[in-house]
C-alpha cells in the first residue's frame, strides 16, 4: 500500500505517491523464519510500455528478508 492505495501488478501511481515507504504484506503461504528471502521492485519497460527506452529500471532491492519479516522496514 502506498497510504490508503493498494497497489497490484499493473497498478499505475503517480510518482508523488511514492515520496513515503510503501506498506507491503505478501501472503500466501507460510514462510519459515529461518529463510531469507529478497524482494525486487522493477520497472520493466520505463519509463512508459509506448517509449522503453531506458528497458528495465531497478526501484527498490531488500534482500536477507527473515520469513516472518516485515519488508517495508
Amino acid at each position: 500500500h502506498y497510504g490508503p492505495k493498494q497497489v497490484t501488478n499493473g497498478c499505475e501511481i503517480k510518482p508523488s505517491a511514492t515520496v513515503h515507504r510503501p506498506n507491503l504484506q505478501i501472503a500466501g503461504r507460510h514462510f519459515d523464519d529461518n529463510k531469507l528471502f529478497t524482494l525486487v521492485m522493477t520497472d520493466p519497460d520505463a519509463p512508459s510500455p509506448s517509449e522503453p527506452n531506458m528497458r528495465e529500471w531497478l526501484h527498490w532491492i531488500v534482500t536477507d528478508i527473515p520469513g516472518a519479516a516485515d519488508a517495508s522496514q
